[in-house]
């Protein structure tokens, strides 16, 4: 009994300090309509940030206009980059609707307590079939000696 009663008193507190992680989960995602990702590309200003999730590879052969790359890790949840929250709302992408990058990037970024982020719904997949545009990057030309 003794033994147990020790084990309990060890994990407490390491029990307590893990409840906060079910403030933020898959559930507490808000997701964002293809369509409306698509206005804020056209929207004039700075009052939207899109966010590629997906793997470098992916991003330069094709990404939303305007998207930036940025991954979880980036994200530093107990200082995160001040201009984060000057956004009126942050649009995250993945490949597809489950793409766990762009989850665990929302989940980093709700965290951090950025306001007004959201996981576009249906992926880069749809926003490529329904004929949106798409940016790609262009390798540095090299030269010829």
């Amino acid at each position: 009994m003794k033994h147990s009663a020790w084990i309990v008193g060890a994990c407490l507190p390491a029990l307590i300090g893990l409840s906060g992680c079910d403030k933020v989960s898959d559930n507490t995602i808000e997701p964002v309509r293809l369509v409306d990702v698509a206005k804020a590309t056209r929207a004039k200003g700075d009052s939207y940030l899109i966010l590629d999730a997906r793997d470098a590879a992916s991003y330069d052969a094709g990404h939303i206009p305007g998207a930036q790359r940025m991954t979880a890790a980036q994200i530093d949840p107990k200082d995160p980059d001040p201009r984060l929250s000057s956004y009126k709302a942050i649009y995250v992408y993945g490949e597809h609707p489950n793409h766990n990058a762009a989850k665990a990037l929302v989940k980093r970024l709700m965290v951090a307590e950025v306001s007004s982020t959201y996981l576009m719904d249906d992926g880069f997949v749809a926003w490529k079939a329904q004929g949106q545009p798409v940016v790609t990057e262009q390798p540095a030309p090299t030269s010829s000696k």
